[in-house]
């Protein structure tokens, strides 16, 4: 009988203890899985917070910049737009006046006060002032004269230097080593002629 009530108080003694601990551990278990709920949902919260600010700071700088090497450029002012134009025209006349040169088959020299200038032209028998206004925009050769209707065009200076009739120099020019018998608005030149000027006296 005494066994009877000992095993009996030792099975209660079980059975409370173990309903003791599965109760403590469920209550253990639910808290620590509330908390770690609670932190994937701040997590969660965070991150999408983030997500959501970097979207919003990336829209605000696509908006203020949307490009930031373009910011970077300064825009150019008309002064700077004009000097680039400019410079493009004069680098294109001079590739333009290269090209043309190459291009050009026949050459003649023209020699002033021993100063020799060579003038390209496109074929033979080129008339003499042609070439004359040709080298004029080429070089630092310059010339101006008369136009005398029925007798052509003559020479009254040449490089800076005129006609003086007081002491009857003026400008006359020799081909290939003879004196010329022709004006200038008709004389023919070939290539690889020598047309020489000479301001000395003259009796024309």
């Amino acid at each position: 009988m005494q066994k009877n009530k000992l095993s009996l108080h030792l099975t209660l003694f079980f059975i409370l203890l173990g309903s003791t601990a599965f109760f403590v551990y469920q209550s253990f278990y639910v808290e620590k899985s509330s908390d770690k709920q609670v932190e994937i949902n701040n997590n969660n919260s965070v991150t999408n917070n983030d997500i959501e600010t970097n979207n919003k700071v990336t829209t605000t700088e696509d908006k203020i910049i949307p490009n930031k090497e373009k910011t970077e450029i300064k825009p150019t002012t008309k002064e700077q737009h004009t000097s680039t134009l400019v410079q493009e025209t004069v680098i294109t006349s001079i590739q333009a006046t290269t090209e043309e040169h190459k291009q050009l088959p026949y050459s003649a020299t023209i020699t002033v006060n021993q100063k020799n200038y060579t003038v390209d032209f496109e074929k033979e028998g080129t008339i003499l002032k042609d070439l004359l206004n040709k080298l004029q925009t080429e070089s630092d050769f310059t010339f101006s004269g008369i136009n005398y209707s029925g007798l052509g065009f003559f020479i009254t200076e040449i490089n800076g230097i005129k006609n003086d009739n007081k002491q009857g120099k003026y400008w006359v020019y020799y081909l290939n080593g003879v004196s010329a018998k022709a004006g200038i608005s008709i004389q023919k030149i070939n290539s690889q002629d020598n047309i020489e000027w000479k301001y000395e006296n003259s009796t024309f």
